[in-house]
């Protein structure tokens, strides 16, 4: 198999307070929004390549919802997103990938009008279900999905929440099926190593 090196514009969030005011001027302020644009323009135009992907993190979301209402993600959120998404369209970078943990359906027709085309981490217990959510939104690529529980319960809940989701939503094309969470410390080792052997058959089957 050829080996491919991902390359993935990133801009990340920061739990400091000057960061957050920072993001929060980008939103409010057109001139900031250009500059900082300009700025990632100058550094496409160094590096001399098209990412494969752009990556940001909104974590606005919760298990039971989104932490801010969809009315005020859509007035003072959503203007900066389309600014954001097509310049990266201009650039030739397709794939414009958001992390937001927590329940994000009510939010998903946002991102994707923003021109969002790629949702992680999909939290199950979250009500993030990819196989409902392949339904609702068949372009939408996905990345995680599988939850993280399951491999505190025992093999048999593993190979549940394996059968029951990456066969049909791999098979739709645009999803990577892997934890929906970091690897607790408390699983066992033989579960992890049993689930990622059963993940690697059914992709390889798929």
């Amino acid at each position: 198999m050829k080996s491919h090196t991902m390359r993935i514009l990133t801009g990340h969030p920061s739990a400091s307070p000057p960061r957050r005011c920072e993001r929060m001027s980008l939103r409010s302020s057109p001139a900031l929004m250009s500059y900082s644009l300009a700025l990632c323009d100058n550094i496409l135009a160094e590096v001399g390549f098209v990412p494969d992907l752009a990556f940001i993190a909104e974590e606005m979301c919760y298990r039971n919802g989104p932490m801010i209402s969809p009315a005020l993600v859509r007035a003072f959120m959503l203007p900066s997103y389309k600014q954001v998404g097509a310049f990266l369209h201009d650039h030739g970078i397709t794939v414009f990938r958001l992390s937001n943990c927590g329940d994000s359906r009510a939010l998903l027709p946002i991102f994707i009008e923003a021109g969002i085309s790629m949702l992680l981490p999909l939290e199950a217990s979250s009500n993030m279900d990819v196989v409902r959510l392949r339904q609702e939104y068949p372009r939408l690529v996905m990345y995680g999905g599988l939850d993280k529980f399951c491999l505190l319960a025992g093999r048999d809940s593993i190979d549940c929440e394996l059968e029951t989701k990456v066969p049909p939503v791999l098979r739709s094309g645009g999803y990577i099926p892997c934890l929906d969470a970091v690897i607790a410390p408390d699983i066992p080792l033989a579960d992890y190593l049993y689930y990622r052997k059963r993940l690697n058959r059914l992709i390889d089957a798929c």
